[in-house]
């Protein structure tokens, strides 16, 4: 005993349990064996039990997966562990090739009669059974339950609408001339948008008068008079 610890020493135990043997268990089995007391391995191929079916019905598969398992204590051990050209073939047989219950089938949703505005979608609804991965169509009163919807409404939201400003004034002080008016594409939320239709687009300008009429003598005097000074 040295400085409060005993000492510890790892000794080697075989598969004889005696201590500092190398003995090793051989492909026979046998501890310290030379692998030649046998005429099996102690690794071989066995077939683990049947899958359940991939399907309950329509016509389905279930398989049988080649195992490499110890042939003493009946354990699943790593494949290479076995001999890979005595592998057999996974074994795969058919299983509920019963038909199905029928049943309601639906097709992807079509694309929206409007863009806004309320519109309707609609798709493709059977009745079909299906066998072996097909599924064939049958008259509806073969269905149970109620029958999915084939049409629905879609951008219920409102349209974006042309949005007016107040006009300006007349761009003359006497005679005829031309006012205009912002006109905006503006969308339920206030923003900007590109949806409107251009052709019922209100006007932005228009002419006006100012119901003066000019006078042309004091203009023509107001021309000449600057001409001379």
């Amino acid at each position: 005993m040295r400085g409060g610890f005993l000492d510890t020493v790892v000794m080697r135990v075989g598969c004889d349990l005696k201590i500092g043997s190398t003995k090793k268990i051989d492909v026979c089995g046998v501890c310290g064996g030379d692998g030649t007391s046998c005429t099996q391995p102690l690794y071989q191929w066995e077939i683990a039990p049947m899958s359940l079916c991939s399907v309950t019905c329509g016509g389905g598969y279930k398989m049988a997966m080649p195992t490499c398992r110890n042939r003493v204590t009946g354990v699943d051990v790593e494949e290479s562990l076995c001999n890979a050209s005595s592998r057999p073939e996974p074994t795969v047989v058919q299983c509920n090739t019963h038909l199905c219950p029928p049943k309601w089938v639906t097709d992807d949703w079509r694309s929206c009669s409007k863009p806004c505005g309320g519109g309707i979608r609609e798709r493709v609804v059977v009745c079909a059974e299906e066998s072996n991965g097909a599924k064939n169509k049958v008259p509806d009163e073969a269905c149970r339950g109620v029958r999915p919807k084939n049409q629905e409404p879609c951008n219920v939201q409102e349209c974006p609408k042309w949005v007016v400003g107040e006009w300006s004034g007349c761009s003359v002080s006497c005679g005829s001339g031309i006012q205009v008016r912002s006109v905006e594409c503006m969308d339920t939320n206030g923003h900007y948008s590109a949806q409107c239709d251009p052709g019922a687009k209100p006007v932005t300008g228009q002419p006006c008068t100012t119901g003066i009429i000019c006078n042309a003598g004091s203009v023509s005097s107001a021309l000449s008079g600057g001409a001379n000074t």
